[in-house]
Formats: structure tokens, sequence, C-alpha cells
């Protein structure tokens, strides 16, 4: 027997934690809306593990990306998107040239990701050279 393994919990577990955390904060997902529910690699250091959840429809991931960004800052929780790693360099790279303050703003929504250029001047950007200008 292995040493030190903490015991895992299984799909329908993690699937139920997770709504159930999910349900604090106002979004009330019905199991039927998940289509799986893991948790990804093992517990970090400071007891945390991160959980991958996949949504039967593109429609209820985004309700869930949007009100988490909204009731969920500040708790220590992180929600994300999945992102190409291409995509993911591209709003690394937006995400610094907002900090420098040569974008008013930059986010990601339906994978794809817009920086705001001018108070009416947004845009979708493709690739990394697109903001080689900035």
């Amino acid at each position: 027997a292995e040493k030190n393994k903490e015991p895992t919990m299984n799909e329908n577990e993690v699937e139920k934690q997770t709504l159930e955390y999910l349900t604090k904060f106002g979004m009330n997902i019905l199991d039927t809306e998940v289509s799986a529910c893991h948790v990804l690699g093992k517990k970090k250091i400071d007891g945390t593990q991160t959980v991958i959840i996949r949504f039967v429809s593109r429609k209820t991931k985004e309700r869930v990306l949007f009100y988490a960004r909204k009731k969920m800052w500040g708790t220590g929780v992180f929600v994300n998107g999945h992102l190409t790693k291409k995509n993911g360099q591209i709003a690394k790279r937006a995400r610094e040239l907002k900090k420098a303050g040569k974008l008013m703003d930059t986010w990601v929504r339906d994978t794809k990701v817009f920086i705001k250029i001018a108070e009416k001047q947004v845009r979708v950007v493709k690739n990394l050279e697109e903001l080689s200008q900035f």
C-alpha cells in the first residue's frame, strides 16, 4: 500500500461539490447542464486543487464565466475559460499592454481575445503580431 495517499473523490462527488459551491454565488447549475467534471492533478501545497468542468452548452459556460467574474472576485477562486496556447499568449500580451497603459481594456469572451483601443474602438485580436503596434 502507498504511504500518505489521500482518498480521492469520484467524479460524481466532485461534480456535486462544485455545483453546490457555485450555488453559494447564485449560479444555479443543474447536473444535466454538466457533461464532465473532475479534479486535475494533485493537491497543491496550500491544499487547493484544480477542477475541470465541461458544460453541455456554450451558453451555460458563458453564463458561469460571466457570473463568476462578477460574484467570485476576491474570493481566491478562479474560473477561467479554456484558451488555445496561441490565444493564451495573445491574452497575456494584451494584459501586459493594458497594465502598461497602452490599451484601455482587454478581455476574453467565447475564446476570443478582445482589446479596447479607444472609447468606441474594440476589436478581436487573432494573432500576436497585431499587438506589436502598441
